[in-house]
């Protein structure tokens, strides 16, 4: 970048890499990020590799260049369970992103979204690796290059010069550094290319948001857009209609974000469908974004286990032979690594196939929920009671930016906003009808409100039932590793409730569809326990049931209510100008909110998505109406 680097004093600049190789030009960059004062306040680095090399050989690769060893250390450090697709690494507090685009350069710019400041192109020579510097190639490089990108490369091949010209580039050969003799620099200033086309209120970064919603999605997004250098309002009460003769206030994380403990694990499909890579990228995202928010956090509220997943047995035939296979698989479980995602668990007695997620964890949702509020650009309103959202009618001007938007609270009190966020779950419909109810192109979503209860007792007393004066042997009655049976897992978690002297277990939540009341049931309470005794059972062989657990428990009983889609797809994106939605996280939500705000985050402040084209797609907001 130099001395006189184009990015000083920018709000963020974004690079895009052809060739990753052994991450020098990733750590090159990064080190120069670090020792210049007028840096951008966000680095965002893609780069596109075929075939990434081993943590070791980044490792090795850096070995040369002192400057370089803290920072390929934490490279390596998240340089894990990496597979075709997108996958986002974080450093410096989230200022700086790397996201490794794993596949054939020519499949992967055209799922990128998004366009770049610099653009570096590496890779080997055109003798080498021809389909690098291809025409077809190049011209995917330039439908991602902004108005006057940079780019550079020490490829200055006739060639390559003559293509590069043809997609729009201004190129010239300069003076190179030991050993090579020189290098390429290019402008990207297409003569096709119209004023009208550049808009600048089209590229203006926004300065303010206000998101309605404190559970996972709205703290998530937050975090994401105060990082980014907005100043962030968060409002958290909604005017319920009620079904009785009196209006209740409720806190809308009541839904699935106010569980005392939630768990986050891979999902494993047969064909690694789109949810399977969701997830995994939500779970990495989540992952990088507890170790930033520090220590505290990590003693107190969360914990990486093991989660052993039951698998339901498979109607479609197909489907049970793939599990099959799985589960008569040779025993792998020894030989994974600690950050692989999953494998075939270990031969068991079991008559259903077993999946052992090496990547998962606990967490406290509201442990969680304070920290990513604990921010300086986050104000946190407390109280304001919201009762309908008006378009701020003061603002005639159509181009311009200023407070288009308005939340009324119950007492006639009013807040404005360029930027307005629904994150209210269930409750987003019924919002945007206090808006959108006179209008013929209102999104119509086909969502779905599905109840949770969750039962929790004391672990000490479960041990005591089950095998009194004997120490147990099974790794998931002793916390070690967690149980995944459809919606059910049972663990025993420690700090997770400190009012309770000894660790606790959680059974739940159960999965009830079209329930939309907060209300703890004995039938919902029953159903957790049948699953616990069917728990028992296959870790110990001792055969029990919810009535006889009932009678030996003292349980505790928690409800919420999840709002999932036909798809089971988030629902994220801009419905009108300046109003914004990210909702529909279902029962992925813990797994799921980092990438999402994420996604907004990068959607609002129009910088690259970390999710490929084919995925975004997945969660647009309109998708249902476009079918």
């Amino acid at each position: 970048m130099g001395e006189n680097a184009l990015w000083q004093n920018a709000r963020s600049w974004s690079i895009l890499e052809t060739g990753f190789g052994l991450g020098l030009n990733f750590l090159a960059t990064w080190a120069q990020w670090r020792s210049d004062p007028a840096r951008p306040k966000r680095l965002n680095f893609m780069s596109i590799e075929a075939h990434p090399v081993s943590p070791d050989d980044l490792i090795k690769g850096a070995a040369h260049w002192p400057e370089l060893q803290e920072l390929v250390l934490q490279l390596r450090a998240q340089y894990w369970g990496l597979g075709e697709g997108f996958q986002t690494l974080s450093f410096e507090g989230e200022a700086v992103s790397l996201t490794l685009c794993i596949g054939d350069v020519q499949d992967i710019l055209p799922e990128i979204v998004g366009q770049f400041d610099s653009i570096f192109l590496d890779g080997f020579s055109p003798e080498r690796n021809p389909r690098m510097w291809e025409t077809l190639t190049l011209k995917g490089v330039a439908s991602h290059a902004k108005p006057h990108a940079k780019l550079a490369t020490w490829c200055v091949k006739g060639e390559v010069r003559e293509r590069l010209k043809e997609v729009g580039f201004e190129v010239q050969k300069l003076e190179g550094l030991p050993p090579k003799r020189e290098c390429l620099s290019a402008l990207y200033a297409p003569h096709w290319r119209t004023h009208e086309e550049l808009d600048p209120s089209l590229l203006s970064q926004k300065q303010e948001a206000l998101i309605v919603g404190k559970g996972l999605a709205g703290a998530s997004l937050a975090r994401s857009l105060a990082k980014r250098g907005m100043k962030i309002r968060v409002i958290d009460e909604l005017k319920s209609k009620g079904t009785g003769s009196g209006s209740q206030i409720k806190p809308l994380r009541a839904g699935a974000s106010g569980l005392p403990v939630a768990i986050f694990h891979p999902m494993d499909s047969r064909d690694d469908n789109l949810q399977s890579k969701m997830t995994r990228m939500g779970i990495r995202m989540l992952l990088w974004r507890i170790e930033h928010l520090g220590s505290s956090l990590i003693a107190t509220a969360f914990k990486r286990v093991e989660v052993l997943e039951v698998k339901k047995r498979s109607k479609n035939k197909e489907s049970q032979k793939h599990w099959d296979e799985s589960s008569n698989a040779p025993d792998r479980e020894e030989t994974l690594e600690p950050n692989d995602w999953s494998a075939p668990a270990k031969k068991t007695n079991a008559s259903r196939p077993q999946i052992l997620h090496k990547v998962g964890g606990w967490i406290r949702p509201q442990a969680l929920i304070d920290g990513l509020l604990d921010h300086p650009n986050i104000e946190v309103i407390e109280g304001f009671e919201v009762n309908a959202l008006t378009p701020h009618l003061e603002t005639e001007n159509e181009k311009d930016n200023s407070k288009h938007w308005q939340v009324v609270s119950t007492r006639g009190e009013t807040l404005q906003t360029s930027t307005l966020i629904l994150c209210v779950g269930f409750h987003t419909r019924e919002l945007l009808d206090t808006l959108l109810s006179s209008d013929s192109n209102a999104p119509a979503w086909p969502i779905q409100a599905i109840k949770g209860q969750m039962t929790l007792g004391r672990m000490h007393e479960l041990n005591e039932l089950l095998s009194p004066g004997t120490t147990l042997s099974s790794e998931v009655l002793l916390g070690k590793r967690a149980h995944v049976d459809q919606a059910t897992f049972v663990n025993q978690l420690e700090n997770v409730h400190p009012e309770h002297q000894s660790p606790s277990f959680y059974i739940g939540s159960t999965f009830e569809r079209d329930q939309i009341q907060i209300e703890n049931t004995p039938a919902s309470e029953r159903k957790n326990l049948l699953d616990l005794a069917q728990v028992i059972e296959s870790e110990t062989q001792l055969k029990t049931t919810p009535e006889a657990l009932k009678a030996s428990l003292n349980l505790e009983s928690w409800s919420g209510v999840r709002c999932t889609t036909p798809d089971r797809m988030p629902i994220v994106g801009e419905i009108r100008r300046g109003l914004w939605v990210n909702f529909g996280l279902g029962s992925r939500g813990l797994s799921l909110c980092t990438l999402m705000a994420e996604t907004l985050g990068a959607l609002i402040q129009r910088e690259p998505l970390p999710l490929a084209k084919r995925l975004f797609k997945s969660i647009q907001w309109d998708r249902f109406s476009l079918r």
